[in-house]
């Protein structure tokens, strides 16, 4: 194993460790309802985070720093969506402000300010589109989703264009599909994008980033 290969593996390992049980505290903590974590619970958000880390730190380790809150905070608030179809603020704002903070931190230490002009520009695209769906169907899209927008467009802005298109048209495939098999669940037929939102957005990350 190169060393290259090694600190991936390691990052992955660390990412699983301390990543999964700060995803679960916090997806936890946002419920509205108590849902105590499993061990296949745990399991699962520790190698969602190892695996998403893994793969942003191929990608290097710029990438990695400003996909981190994506990741902790965005599985989070995937997971309460998943539970409860939506998306809470004490989620969505922190992983826009931290997201902004990795960004302009990164862009200073590497000296990259159109990476970070870029990241904000991506940002605001993807808010502002979001908005017009909901303004032409506003059942179509909840307010959770449009508040997850701002941190996924920073995210993928900064990595590249290419990313945000990749991450684009995983979003396509991914949301009709949720939409096909999450409408008539029972469940006031609110299907949670939350999910398929940050797979796109990872997704696109660690293919185009």
């Amino acid at each position: 194993m190169t060393p290259p290969e090694a600190a991936v593996v390691t990052n992955a390992v660390a990412a699983a460790v301390v990543g999964g049980p700060a995803v679960i505290l916090l997806a936890h903590g946002s419920l509205m309802r108590p849902f105590p974590p499993g061990a296949v619970d745990r399991a699962a958000a520790g190698a969602a985070a190892g695996l998403a880390v893994a793969a942003l730190a191929a990608r290097g380790p710029a990438l990695a720093i400003v996909g981190l809150p994506l990741i902790v905070f965005g599985l989070a608030a995937a997971s309460v969506d998943a539970l409860e179809r939506r998306l809470p603020d004490r989620l969505t704002g922190p992983l826009l402000i931290c997201t902004a903070v990795a960004v302009l931190g990164v862009a200073l230490i590497i000296d990259d300010l159109v990476g970070a002009v870029r990241a904000a520009a991506a940002g605001v695209l993807l808010t502002g589109i979001t908005l017009a769906l909901k303004g032409v169907r506003s059942a179509a899209i909840g307010w959770g989703d449009v508040k997850l927008m701002p941190g996924l467009g920073a995210a993928l802005g900064w990595a590249s264009w290419d990313a945000l298109l990749t991450a684009a048209v995983l979003w396509a495939l991914l949301i009709t599909l949720t939409a096909v098999f999450g409408a008539g669940s029972g469940r006031d037929d609110v299907v949670p994008y939350g999910p398929a939102l940050l797979a796109g957005a990872l997704g696109g990350l660690a293919v185009a980033g």
